[in-house]
């Protein structure tokens, strides 16, 4: 063999490495899971996966190269199952969509659906369907992908379900905290002061100023004091990933590191904050994530 030849050799085994570096094995097997999948790459895994979201109801060209549709999709996936929301494929993300391939299927919302009669028509539940997908009500939009659940059978689904939703009955005794009108109900609305529509994710309930305020279950007060629009707040953390909240008041009672009684007076109903009238703005958080508190409340 000749230099030249030799040198030719000598090239394309350099390029050829190259290639293989830094577009993330194009040319490795189509096992899916083998390698990180994301943007740029290429191969019969990438085909592999966009198989899977097209079985499951995405719509997705299956050609075998990873470009903005297929990461589009990944990221739709990761946001509803609240891993990192970052386009790749790895072991967790991976995990998930299997788990979707076995147990659960991708609905796209059509123009007159409503969360009923897809739940009627899946033989699921409403709050099933809302917990899974982290919506912050009822509402849905033509050409919105939902995943529907199916048997959650795997890990993945049941931590985002093990999570309470409103028809499952609370460890955790919740009473009134005042009692009087409710004046703004929870879920969407026209903002009484900006006039924009907004998530309520509380309910206002309407009594004179200077009303007593009582803790609606037991527990340890992790915020008291200022807290912007909602004006002088507080918050008691009652385990199990449930906490109160308290909005508005005129005077508070507690101190952070407080701990409370059910039924023990924490405040005095006021209008600070971003509030029209005297009212207290009383919200239930489950992991973080508000809830009606009329699911609850006894």
């Amino acid at each position: 063999m000749c230099l030249r030849t030799k040198c030719k050799l000598a090239s394309l085994c350099v390029l050829v490495c190259l290639l293989i570096v830094t577009t993330g094995t194009i040319l490795a097997s189509g096992n899916l899971g083998r390698r990180l999948l994301s943007n740029g790459v290429a191969g019969e895994d990438v085909a592999q996966l966009q198989k899977i979201f097209l079985d499951i109801g995405f719509t997705v060209q299956v050609d075998g190269f990873f470009g903005p549709q297929t990461e589009a999709i990944v990221r739709q996936i990761q946001e509803c199952f609240g891993i990192v929301v970052d386009g790749i494929v790895g072991s967790q993300t991976l995990k998930v969509i299997n788990d979707l391939k076995e147990n659960s299927s991708i609905y796209i919302v059509k123009p007159g659906d409503n969360l009923s009669i897809i739940a009627r028509n899946f033989q699921t539940s409403i709050n099933a369907i809302i917990t899974l997908n982290r919506l912050e009500s009822s509402i849905i939009h033509s050409g919105q992908p939902l995943v529907i659940p199916g048997r959650m059978s795997s890990n993945a689904v049941q931590s985002v379900m093990a999570q309470p939703t409103s028809n499952q009955r609370s460890k955790i005794q919740f009473r009134w905290p005042v009692v009087g009108r409710i004046s703004s109900p929870y879920g969407w609305r026209t903002h009484p002061i900006t006039k924009e529509r907004d998530f309520h994710g509380g309910i206002d309930i309407a009594v004179p100023k200077g009303t007593a305020v009582r803790a609606a279950a037991s527990g340890r007060v992790v915020t008291a004091g200022w807290m912007g629009s909602y004006g002088q707040g507080i918050v008691i953390d009652h385990g199990d990933g449930y906490s109160t909240w308290y909005g508005h008041n005129s005077r508070l009672l507690v101190k952070a590191e407080d701990y409370v009684a059910v039924g023990e007076i924490i405040a005095e109903v006021g209008s600070t904050g971003l509030a029209t009238g005297p009212h207290l703005d009383f919200r239930i958080k489950i992991y973080g994530e508000t809830v009606n508190p009329l699911d609850y409340l006894q």
